[in-house]
């Protein structure tokens, strides 16, 4: 039996999205979620993630309100570690995204996976250039590498 990955990570819509729709690096997203239903790794993300998925999925015009709302549910039963809003991590993403010249959508994963140790996941390449060495941030084909 493998090893479970001891470092929880901290999963932001891109990554999310690619679980409902083929894109580039799907096949890596489907992966993490294999690893993740076998125990592998622990995955999180933010109540947010589910307004930004599902707003996403609407204007991909592929899904219907009924197939948009059973992503949902799925989503909602996958068994990921859901973080609520918080106003200090708000906070802290506001100061992140000031710092950093990046959204405050953005600012608030990283915000969250500061605060509890958790290392960030993205498919956004520029934001983890950009934020490399500055917070634990890795892309999602580094996460299913290590």
């Amino acid at each position: 039996m493998r090893r479970m990955n001891s470092t929880p990570l901290l999963l932001d819509a891109s990554i999310i999205l690619k679980w409902f729709i083929d894109e580039i690096d799907s096949s890596l997203a489907k992966e993490l979620g294999l690893r993740f239903r076998k125990r592998r790794v622990i995955l999180t993300t933010t109540r947010f993630t589910f307004y930004e998925v599902a707003n996403a999925l609407k204007y991909t015009k592929r899904f219907s309100s009924e197939d948009i709302r059973g992503y949902l549910k799925d989503l909602t039963d996958s068994g990921l570690h859901i973080f609520e809003y918080q106003l200090n991590v708000l906070q802290e993403a506001v100061e992140i995204s000031m710092e950093s010249n990046i959204s405050v959508y953005d600012a608030y994963y990283i915000a969250q996976a500061d605060i509890e140790g958790f290392r960030f996941v993205t498919a956004d390449a520029k934001l983890v250039d950009k934020l490399r060495g500055v917070t634990d941030i890795m892309t999602l084909e580094e996460s299913v590498m290590t």
